[in-house]
């Protein structure tokens, strides 16, 4: 998913790298994760759980339009005014969320 949202193929979605220290004498494994703002983003629910940290990078995409990752499939969360800033929450915003798996008709309209 990484390939598409952000053109390179990285491990984590997290911004920039991180070591892990797996013990032993190989030294820390670097992860590396995402390097600038992409022009789309990524949620997940796995972060709810903690499971993962998306960086500010995915969250705070260029442009106002999300991958969403839930526990089986993709969805699609973007703003439905096109000059809406992800990086900027000083204003509501009306964000459209599609799910593909959930025999929508439209998509469901949120304010946030």
């Amino acid at each position: 998913v990484n390939l598409l949202v952000v053109g390179r193929a990285r491990a984590g979605v997290h911004d920039g790298e991180r070591r892990v220290d797996l013990g032993g004498e190989s030294g820390p494994m670097v992860m590396r994760g995402v390097d600038r703002r992409s022009a789309v983003g990524f949620l997940t629910l796995f972060e709810w759980f903690k499971y993962v940290e998306v960086g500010a990078h995915l969250k705070r995409a260029l442009s106002p339009i999300w991958v969403v990752c839930s526990e089986s499939h993709f969805t699609v969360l973007w703003a439905a005014d096109a000059s809406t800033r992800a990086d900027d929450c000083s204003a509501p915003a009306e964000l459209l969320y599609y799910d593909g798996l959930a025999r929508q008709d439209e998509p469901i309209r949120l304010s946030v």
